[in-house]
């Protein structure tokens, strides 16, 4: 699968994670969310035993996008939105 925001590779029992976002500092919005928890049910599903996370540019993440967070007319409405575009 491949995601927007997202870089996930496996190497033996490891998986990595890597957050693709560096013009906002790896800040997550919603749909990033939604991509982390598609990529944890891939992970789970792998021989993976360790997850190692990180952040394209510096810094690793500045947490979540309040802009995108706030502008969004309800965070339920964008999730759903979100998930049923991954589905």
């Amino acid at each position: 699968m491949k995601f927007e925001h997202l870089d996930v590779r496996f190497g033996g029992r490891v998986a990595a994670i890597t957050l693709d976002r560096p013009s906002k500092l790896n800040a997550i919005t919603l749909m990033m969310l939604a991509e982390l928890i598609k990529a944890a049910e891939r992970i789970s599903e792998s021989d993976a035993r360790t997850v190692v996370m990180s952040g394209t540019g510096t810094p690793f993440s500045l947490g979540m996008d309040l802009a995108e967070t706030i502008a969004s007319k309800s965070r339920s409405q964008h999730r759903d939105s979100s998930m049923k575009q991954l589905n």
